[in-house]
């Protein structure tokens, strides 16, 4: 009779390391299965969409993988900011001119 642990010790790991990140897809290897994948643009391709637009985007496009989520504004910035300033589209700036201190200088003198 085996014992449980002479059970587990013969196996053999599996080739595949198993990947648990949240948005990881992999890409299909096939062309079949790349061509039923959306199609996106990269900055050097939208110059060339922009100069052609009878082209089809969906046709002639190589760019064809499962987009990641951008990150939120100020995501990677690692020091914090002496002031945020909103623009028009909902999203902050920096503010190089911090407009605090200019009237904390006035009490001052």
């Amino acid at each position: 009779m085996a014992s449980s642990w002479s059970v587990d010790f013969d196996k053999l790991p599996s080739r595949e390391p198993q990947v648990n990140y949240k948005y990881y897809k992999p890409v299909p290897r096939k062309k079949r299965e790349r061509k039923q994948l959306k199609a996106r643009t990269c900055p050097d391709c939208e110059k060339y969409y922009a100069f052609n637009p009878n082209s089809k985007l969906q046709e002639s496009s190589r760019h064809r993988d499962y987009k990641r989520p951008k990150t939120p504004p100020f995501f990677w910035e690692l020091d914090f900011p002496e002031h945020l300033e909103p623009t028009d589209g909902g999203e902050y700036k920096f503010s190089k001119s911090n407009e605090y201190e200019e009237t904390f200088k006035k009490y001052q003198k």
